[in-house]
């Protein structure tokens, strides 16, 4: 039963809007979602998401921030602000955010990866693989950290770690043509003809 004062039916209200792509009845009705419950996550995420698509990011970026006065700990909010902080250009404050958002839900291998590629992007590549490397002790077996590992330990010069991903990564994909060309370059450059082992064995 629809109840129009709960604001997840707001909220799915907004989602029926957008995809009639009626923008403005959307915005009203994820407002009215947040109005009913200043700590009801989703409706910030969509509006935030709504109001980007508009051209509307420094927006987003204040709706985010008022999200997380209301829940300060939302890993949620605070990847959501990462990303549109991101698309604001403003690298160092994004960062702060994705790493929030990392650090609050360690287990959600997104963020990790997300906060992995930001740091990377900015230079701080071994801050990168230490992160990968974090998420990867939570979720061991997510091809996106995996892949992003291997690739980053590569561009490192760190080639034996790199193969040692790249084996890991192999048992998830078998036949990626990809991986398979990763695998033979690592190969090449370490002398090694199969995986080497575990770090620490």
């Amino acid at each position: 039963m629809f109840n129009a004062e709960r604001p997840e039916a707001q909220t799915n209200l907004g989602g029926l809007y957008e995809s009639l792509d009626r923008p403005t009845e959307a915005e009203a009705a994820y407002r009215l979602a947040i109005e009913l419950q200043p700590q009801f996550l989703p409706a910030y995420v969509n509006l935030a998401q709504l109001l980007a698509a508009q051209k509307r990011n420094r927006e987003a970026i204040a709706l985010l921030k008022a999200g997380l006065a209301e829940v300060p700990d939302a890993a949620l909010l605070h990847h959501a602000l990462g990303l549109a902080l991101v698309r604001d250009g403003q690298a160092q404050a994004a960062l702060t955010e994705l790493g929030r958002a990392a650090e609050l839900a360690p287990r959600n291998p997104r963020y990790q990866y997300v906060y992995a590629v930001a740091l990377e992007a900015n230079g701080r590549i071994e801050a990168a693989i230490a992160a990968l490397e974090a998420g990867l002790r939570t979720s061991p077996h997510d091809s996106d950290l995996l892949w992003a590992l291997a690739d980053y330990q590569r561009k490192a010069g760190r080639a034996t770690a790199a193969l040692r991903s790249a084996c890991r990564l192999r048992q998830r994909m078998p036949q990626d043509p990809q991986l398979t060309a990763l695998l033979a370059e690592l190969r090449a450059v370490t002398g090694a003809k199969g995986c080497p082992p575990a770090a620490g064995e």
